[in-house]
């Protein structure tokens, strides 16, 4: 009998700011272009439903500050950790947290969901939260930009002229 595939692509989310919940971090067996790496997996609250979200950070040799991984466990985690501490992902499944998302395009020229950042949702805070009138500013600039973008892609190219000495 023969194989079949269906043709599915990841849900991509606009640019802007979600609830969410932590679910897991998995190492891969596999080494990427830069090295080892982690995937770290959030499951946002859209009006259609929860939906997967994957961000990315390489697994450091050393869990200094300036590694993302550390960046987004203490992210997660709420506070930052102290000199000499353990952080655990695993204690940290089901965490709420507030994601800000991006879209960027792949080398093929796919979109995807970058997690700009993260933030430990704090107990008191009400789902209907405030926004930030910095990151609405950002948001319509990025709209504009990606508006911009798509109504440049979505000209026809000049027609070439053909080489001189050719036959019209």
């Amino acid at each position: 009998m023969p194989t079949t595939f269906t043709a599915e692509e990841y849900p991509v989310l606009e640019p802007g700011v979600y609830d969410g919940v932590f679910d897991r971090l998995e190492e891969p067996d596999e080494v990427g272009q830069y090295g080892p790496y982690f995937n770290w997996f959030f499951t946002v609250t859209t009006a259609d439903g929860p939906v997967e979200v994957m961000g990315r950070s390489s697994k450091p040799d050393y869990f200094t500050r300036s590694t993302k991984a550390r960046q987004w466990t203490e992210a997660i985690l709420g506070r930052e950790l102290a000199k000499g501490e353990t952080a655990d992902p695993a204690s940290l499944q089901g965490t709420a947290v507030t994601l800000t998302l991006d879209i960027v395009k792949t080398e093929r020229g796919d979109e995807r969901n970058r997690i700009l950042s993260i933030r430990r949702k704090q107990a008191t805070e009400s789902a209907s939260s405030t926004v930030d009138p910095d990151f609405q500013a950002w948001k319509a600039e990025q709209a504009a930009k990606k508006a911009a973008i798509d109504a440049a892609n979505a000209e026809e190219p000049p027609t070439p002229e053909p080489p001189a000495g050719a036959a019209a």
